[in-house]
């Protein structure tokens, strides 16, 4: 945990929420202010992105296609690319808990892999 806080330098805000990804040398980093970094262990890249979320990033999920699905305490939930670029956001009804990326059966020729 402290090579954590060292590697990604925010010293005035708490980590919140670290996930490694499925499929890759990625690690995300949320923190209670709603920054985001993205950490690539093989090219020791890091992607700050600040302000993804208003308030404290609480939970998320990485993809198998390595698409970082985040939920945080302003009610809405991010999907981003593995570069850290917002694909879409969602306004919720309440602070979600958990996330999990799912395959929904679309079409007998489809084979995305998770799509939903």
């Amino acid at each position: 945990m402290l090579w954590v806080c060292f590697l990604v330098g925010f010293s005035k805000d708490q980590m919140t929420f670290i996930l490694w990804s499925k499929t890759g040398p990625l690690l995300a980093v949320g923190t209670a202010k709603g920054n985001l970094l993205i950490y690539n262990q093989q090219t020791s890249r890091k992607i700050p992105i600040l302000g993804k979320h208003t308030k404290k990033i609480t939970c998320g999920c990485w993809s198998s296609q390595n698409l970082l699905a985040l939920g945080s305490e302003d009610n809405t939930l991010t999907i981003s690319s593995h570069e850290g670029d917002t694909i879409r956001q969602a306004s919720l009804r309440g602070e979600p808990a958990e996330i999990f990326f799912s395959v929904m059966k679309m079409d007998e020729r489809s084979s995305q892999g998770e799509n939903t």
